[in-house]
């Protein structure tokens, strides 16, 4: 009895060493296969989230080249003026001026043209190019447009209007006045020379009989003021 007791206990065990050894070749097994297959899960992923990170920069740090604006005049007397210029065909050009700003769109052939209004003084604009993703180009070159309606001051001390001069001692006149400091005064369309601080003489030969004498002061922006004066001459 003793002996069948142990025969029945060997095979037992060796039935249990089998099915431990089966099951540890399994789990062996599963382990190895989990490991693989999530090694290469996990490089996907990997890979993946990197081609989107990079697809995500690219798009973020796309080159955009700046606008070309054509020459801005430094000084106008008009309230607005037409900004031109050239860029990329079909884009969004965002044009800055003082403390605003405005968009156009260039046309297929690049071209674009805003009207943009202007404020006393100094006016600095410049533009950049603009993408669907609100990238934004460097600065193109920037002009500073100075604007003035104001008439220039212009005074004349000689002579005056409807004087008389009488003989060939007055014969030789010298127009005398002033005007702001960089402006151009012209006499019966001659320029005259003003001195640093706006003043000017003008010699001007009278002609017997009516005279008639046109000053203009003209400043940089084309405001101008006009005094015209008659004086006669009488040998």
């Amino acid at each position: 009895m003793a002996q069948n007791y142990s025969r029945l206990a060997k095979v037992e065990e060796n039935k249990s060493i089998k099915s431990a050894v089966i099951f540890g070749g399994l789990t062996i097994i599963i382990i190895i296969v989990a490991v693989i297959f999530g090694i290469t899960l996990f490089s996907k992923f990997v890979n993946l989230f990197s081609q989107k990170s990079l697809s995500s920069t690219s798009q973020n740090s796309v080159t955009l080249l700046p606008p070309n604006l054509d020459v801005l005049p430094q000084n106008t007397n008009q309230k607005s003026i037409i900004v031109k210029g050239t860029g990329t065909p079909n884009t969004r050009v965002r044009i800055f001026f003082k403390d605003a700003n405005d968009e156009t769109t260039t046309d297929g052939s690049g071209t674009f043209a805003l009207n943009v209004g202007l404020v006393s003084g100094a006016n600095i604009i410049y533009a950049k190019t603009i993408d669907d993703n609100s990238n934004e180009s460097a600065s193109s070159t920037s002009y500073t447009v100075n604007y003035s309606d104001k008439v220039p001051n212009l005074t004349v001390s000689v002579p005056q209007n409807n004087q008389n001069f009488y003989g060939s001692t007055e014969q030789n006149l010298t127009i005398q006045g002033s005007t702001d400091q960089g402006n151009t005064v012209t006499i019966n369309e001659h320029i005259a020379i003003l001195d640093n601080s706006g003043k000017f003489s003008f010699p001007f030969n009278l002609q017997n009989g009516d005279n008639q004498i046109k000053i203009i002061s003209s400043d940089q922006a084309g405001n101008k003021k006009e005094i015209d004066l008659k004086v006669t001459f009488n040998h």
